[in-house]
């Protein structure tokens, strides 16, 4: 499949999804953006496959500051524990861009995604992005080392990451 192809599949994809929300779009836009209050949805081809889609939900900054090393190495060990204990649930991950952006990743084949199954597929992300922002707020890491395996905090604040 050629890029052309690739990106008129998602196009269309992106044509029937606002449509169906009823939210206006460009026809030619090569990437989906929906912003819910801090989180931002980012919806685009794959930029190395272009058989598959990738949902990217912006969570919120990681620190303020540009320099990751002012940030506790729990903080950092937590969203790798949390990632390690979910891979084999669903297909998100836990992600810190290079804008030091705290996120979720999901990718799936662009052939099985309907405008009602990137529906559920964003709304999935914004409420799993949102458990994990309350749970690094909430998280105390005052303690050093204080993260050993991953929290055991209820099965709803679990849920970040896992199904």
């Amino acid at each position: 499949m050629n890029e052309y192809q690739s990106t008129s599949r998602f196009q269309a994809l992106v044509a029937d999804f606002s449509q169906s929300i009823q939210i206006p779009h460009e026809s030619d836009a090569d990437v989906l953006s929906i912003v819910v209050g801090e989180m931002q949805a980012l919806v685009r081809p794959h930029p190395l496959n272009s058989d598959l889609i990738a949902v990217v939900i912006e969570a919120l900054p990681l620190a303020d500051e540009s320099d990751l090393s002012c940030l506790p190495a729990d903080k950092l060990l937590l969203l790798h524990r949390l990632n390690s204990a979910a891979w084999t649930e669903h297909e998100w991950q836990i992600l810190v861009d290079d804008n030091n952006w705290r996120g979720l990743r999901a990718i799936r084949d662009i052939g099985a995604v309907s405008a009602k199954i990137l529906e559920e597929w964003i709304v999935d992300g914004f409420e799993r992005a949102q458990a994990l922002v309350e749970l690094w707020r909430d998280a105390d890491f005052s303690e050093p080392s204080a993260v050993t395996e991953v929290p055991q905090w209820g099965h709803d604040a679990f849920g970040v990451i896992r199904g």
